[in-house]
């Protein structure tokens, strides 16, 4: 593994993450959220707690990093980058999927997140190709 390569990478997907998400998050689906504040902790609550959220997105996107270079998937490719993003989202989908029965977010909330997720990973996936590249592959 090139640590160099890897740590460009997690950085860069990082941050396109952290974009993405307030992006999404913050401006597409704020209303959204406000018609369901029940449904979410207070504002004093989720300030005090924000820190887990971009931890939580590094150790995806170290995870995320980490299969690519580890595993040299179809690494040559832009195109490789867009499926293995697409299918990263898509076990996203499959949890979300998976929680319709027990959890009571309303069902058009979950369609976005479901579409906002594959989105995300895909642009994610072509992000991790395009940065990190095996030495063979240049």
């Amino acid at each position: 593994m090139n640590w160099k390569r890897f740590i460009v990478t997690v950085v860069a997907t990082w941050i396109f993450f952290n974009v993405f998400e307030f992006i999404f998050h913050g401006k597409v689906l704020a209303g959204i959220y406000e018609q369901n504040s029940s449904l979410w902790r207070t504002e004093a609550e989720t300030q005090e707690l924000w820190f887990y959220h971009p931890f939580g997105l590094l150790f995806i996107t170290i995870a995320m990093t980490a299969l690519w270079s580890r595993f040299k998937i179809h690494s040559g490719s832009l195109l490789w980058g867009v499926v293995y993003g697409f299918l990263i989202g898509c076990m996203y989908v499959g949890s979300y999927i998976t929680m319709i029965p027990f959890a009571l977010y309303p069902m058009g909330l979950v369609g976005y997140w479901m579409i906002g997720i594959l989105l995300e990973m895909t642009i994610a996936g072509t992000v991790i190709s395009a940065i990190y590249k095996h030495p063979d592959d240049e």
